[in-house]
């Protein structure tokens, strides 16, 4: 009934909330090893299953994760440092040797050669220690690259935002999805990069919608889709985002493709995500044990 979404089968800092002061000196918190985020690239929010052709670097956070030599798209995947990717984990299905894999970063079509496209060696691979294969829990992983992005010079690049563990999953946010997923045509996955705005659900509402499901939603689950089955993720997707944009006009990644229904879109079915907030002192420890 339940299909994970690889094509084989923000914390940067997160961009808070402005705190209120305090009268007492605040203890001084460790210092993130993330570096500055982008939470105003430009979407076209008049234009994935059901979803549009995105324009060349809508999303430029937005990367392939490929097997090496063949070139062959599995999972997205989102930048968050000039040297790190966010996905899922359970994209490394194949193996975590990093010798096997490669990121392309100012990806637009997998199959043309884009101006703005770069293929970046891997240096680590850090599946989160937790992850449980059977049922998906703590489905995340973080890809080091071999080099950092010099990202002065590639502006066209940027890193994204997470969202902050204050800030609240709302209904009424605007949220796109986006990947090169199997699409209505029945591919296994897309050429061109694709877009889809999609409902976002919280964890309580998320849990109700697969009460039934022998996969558990946790409190680190959020829940993407219309619940009407004509749109949605699809495989090809996994690791890729959900970006939503809050009321202070920033946008933020909520949430990483994760699975859903066997069949990608149901009636009544949402797709699950792996949500960010719960894991951004994961994500901090990593980058700051691996540099």
């Amino acid at each position: 009934m339940f299909a994970l979404i690889s094509a084989d089968g923000i914390k940067s800092p997160s961009c808070p909330l402005p705190s209120t002061p305090t009268k007492d000196k605040p203890k001084e918190k460790p210092k993130s090893s993330l570096k500055k985020c982008s939470s105003t690239f430009e979407v076209d929010l008049n234009r994935i299953y059901g979803g549009q052709d995105a324009n060349p670097m809508e999303f430029p956070h937005q990367v392939s994760l490929q097997v090496r030599f063949l070139d062959s798209h599995i999972c997205g995947g989102t930048l968050i440092d000039q040297q790190w990717v966010l996905t899922a984990a359970h994209c490394f299905s194949r193996g975590r040797y990093p010798f096997s894999w490669q990121v392309k970063v100012g990806e637009h079509n997998l199959k043309e050669k884009d101006e703005t496209e770069r293929t970046l060696r891997v240096k680590r691979v850090i599946v989160h220690e937790q992850y449980n294969r059977t049922n998906q829990v703590n489905d995340i992983a973080l890809i080091q690259l071999l080099e950092p992005i010099d990202l002065e010079k590639e502006k066209h690049l940027k890193t994204v935002c997470l969202a902050d563990k204050n800030v609240v999953v709302r209904e009424e946010y605007y949220c796109m999805a986006s990947g090169w997923g199997r699409g209505n045509k029945g591919r296994i996955v897309t050429e061109v990069l694709q877009k889809l705005k999609q409902p976002i659900h919280n964890s309580t509402e998320c849990a109700k919608i697969w009460e039934k499901s022998v996969w558990p939603v946790t409190e680190n689950h959020i829940c993407i889709g219309d619940l009407q089955g004509s749109k949605g993720i699809c495989n090809g997707d996994s690791g890729g985002p959900i970006q939503c944009r809050l009321r202070t006009g920033e946008w933020v990644q909520f949430g990483i493709a994760s699975w859903t229904i066997r069949d990608c879109i149901s009636k009544g079915y949402a797709a699950v995500f792996t949500g960010v907030s719960g894991y951004l002192d994961w994500i901090d420890k990593q980058m700051e044990t691996y540099g």
